[in-house]
């Protein structure tokens, strides 16, 4: 029985200590979203995005980025660089960045911020 109870007592301290944080959403931009320019002109563009969490961590989490939708001008080259910065407790910026001739229509995505 003692046995039994420390197991126990051991499994919901330890759920404590190995639990995790994880939150996630999605982004969609285009010439329709305030500040967005990555479809006009050529040369290094960027535009950025402030995202907050619902809940700040409780250490500065790890940010991956995923692109789901892309459009771009058909008579121009594909390019674009997605990157989570200034990442903190609170939240992070995406940062979209395309160069050279390129211009991007539409970007589309999802992130997933853990510890």
């Amino acid at each position: 029985m003692k046995k039994t109870l420390f197991a126990a007592l051991f499994l919901i301290l330890s759920l404590g200590v190995f639990a995790q944080q994880i939150e996630s959403g999605v982004f969609d931009v285009n010439s329709n979203t305030k500040g967005y320019s990555l479809d006009k002109n050529s040369g290094d563009r960027i535009f950025t995005l402030e995202v907050r969490f619902n809940k700040p961590f409780e250490t500065i989490p790890n940010v991956t980025v995923g692109l789901n939708k892309m459009e771009f001008d058909k008579n121009t080259n594909a390019r674009v660089d997605v990157q989570a910065t200034a990442v903190s407790r609170d939240g992070f910026v995406l940062r979209i960045k395309t160069w050279g001739d390129s211009r991007v229509l539409v970007l589309g995505g999802s992130w997933v911020a853990h510890n």
